[in-house]
């Protein structure tokens, strides 16, 4: 089976190529910037986007995917659960 968008260039708006589980941690930034998360368990997500220096909390984020680029997703405060990074 081959891969009909592989002529792409890989931009934030192209589809997803990989899957990796989040473990989310107060201090460890996510090995790499994802395009989108996706959310098995709905709840509250505490962390910062790509451009941000402070902490936001996303409030009641639904199951399903979020075009969200976080850099760090915190342990403390989310409640959202089954995060798995897009990239």
């Amino acid at each position: 089976m081959g891969n009909r968008y592989g002529f792409y260039a890989d931009s934030a708006s192209t589809p997803a190529a990989r899957s990796t589980p989040v473990v989310p941690h107060d201090s460890n930034e996510l090995a790499n910037i994802p395009k989108a998360i996706y959310v098995g368990t709905a709840g509250d997500i505490v962390g910062r986007l790509i451009d941000d220096t402070a902490d936001r909390t996303f409030k009641g984020l639904a199951i399903g995917y979020h075009p969200l680029r976080f850099k760090l997703i915190k342990a403390a405060g989310t409640t959202a659960a089954d995060i798995v990074a897009l990239d």
